[in-house]
């Protein structure tokens, strides 16, 4: 189970704006600006418009590991970190969840801190600890979902992750949108 063999992890070439539609859709934030120079190094070498210079990455696009890599050629595909346990890991497209979930949910509190922290200005804490990692949930408002019996609770009790963000993306669907981008 590595990256390589998952079903998320991407290779190939793109340009600087599918480069950034992917990240914002896998990592969220603003892009590190050295991407955009290596675009444009690769648009003067190339001696073609910026927009369409292309160059080769590699990246999970479950945002699992949060980096975009350049590709030194097409034969190289393997991850610089490779995770051995991954949540999101899948050899297949099929099985995905019943629900889409943006991945900065996903995000193992084993690369963040337990306590809140902000995804796209949505504050998110720990929640329920399910395929052997933690995983990050949106706070409902001012309100930090706790974990009781093994279920998380705000006012109501949920028995997984998945079931809390259905109830919460009813409540939030702008956010909930904003954060599938």
């Amino acid at each position: 189970m590595v990256c390589e063999e998952c079903c998320h992890w991407k290779c190939g070439k793109i340009t600087y704006a599918e480069l950034v539609e992917r990240w914002d859709r896998s990592i969220g934030g603003i892009i590190t600006p050295g991407h955009e120079r290596r675009f444009l190094k690769e648009s003067i070498a190339k001696k073609v418009p910026f927009e369409e210079a292309v160059l080769g990455y590699k990246y999970c696009s479950k945002g699992i590991l949060t980096r975009f890599y350049v590709q030194k050629n097409e034969k190289d595909t393997k991850a610089m970190i490779s995770r051995s346990k991954c949540s999101a890991f899948q050899s297949t497209e099929e099985g995905s969840v019943t629900i889409k979930i943006p991945s900065p949910l996903w995000t193992t509190c084993t690369v963040e801190s337990h306590g809140p922290s902000k995804v796209k200005g949505i504050p998110f804490t720990t929640g329920l600890y399910e395929r052997g990692i933690y995983f990050r949930v949106p706070m409902c408002g001012p309100v930090r979902p706790v974990v009781k019996n093994k279920k998380l609770t705000v006012t109501l009790s949920f028995d997984s992750n998945e079931e809390y963000l259905k109830w919460w993306g009813k409540l939030y669907p702008r956010s909930f949108e904003k954060l599938n981008r």
